[in-house]
């Protein structure tokens, strides 16, 4: 059972905690990674492209020239693909399609990509993250004591169960740092961040999705 240091705000350790095997000391599996990484990277795109069919460009009401005696190849309509700006055969239409994966599969990435963190030294147990104001400036000195080095633009994702006002309008002027509900967290939230900050209080709802 991996045993981790909780710290305060203040970047001092307070405590010890252990984690639960069943998150953050499996086996990583990259081949379940993989899919179900690129299951949330497909389902997230905007699938937007259009093209006109031959019913939708404009024109052809009338048949071009007539069916025979020109010495060219009959036609109907100008709208015909075989024409300049007639319109396209199978082309591209907005469609949104849905990728889905085992709820199993999913809780193995998760499990995997956890350990791997926590094998980085980039996660942080946190007692409690609190701030009296939104302030911006006092949320990024508490992130960087956390981390404990100069880095810059680190992207930070922190597990909070219920974030206070003050938290979420402080973290809404951060765009390397990102807020998340433990009962929510999927395997590619935590591969795109650098840190991985956790409240101690989310620990127990992250054991009961094992």
């Amino acid at each position: 059972m991996p045993q981790v240091d909780v710290y305060d705000i203040e970047g001092k350790v307070v405590r010890k905690v252990n984690l639960s095997d069943a998150i953050f000391n499996v086996q990583p599996n990259p081949q379940v990674v993989s899919e179900v990484v690129n299951m949330y990277l497909a389902n997230k795109k905007n699938r937007t492209a259009s093209t006109k069919t031959r019913a939708e460009v404009s024109g052809g009401g009338r048949k071009p020239w007539r069916q025979k005696g020109t010495g060219r190849a009959r036609a109907g309509s100008v709208r015909s693909p075989l024409f300049k700006g007639g319109g396209v055969v199978f082309g591209p239409k907005p469609r949104k399609k849905i990728y889905h994966i085992p709820k199993k599969k999913k809780k193995i990435a998760l499990k995997s990509v956890l350990t791997s963190k926590l094998e980085e030294d980039k996660i942080r147990v946190v007692d409690e993250i609190r701030l009296r104001e939104p302030k911006t400036k006092e949320l990024k000195r508490i992130l960087f004591k956390l981390q404990g080095n100069g880095e810059k633009k680190r992207k930070t994702l922190i597990i909070m169960d219920s974030p206070s006002e003050v938290i979420c309008k402080a973290i809404s002027n951060l765009e390397e740092v990102k807020l998340k509900n433990p009962l929510i967290l999927n395997a590619l939230d935590v591969m795109v961040c650098d840190w991985l900050i956790l409240e101690l209080a989310t620990l127990p709802l992250l054991e009961k999705r094992a």
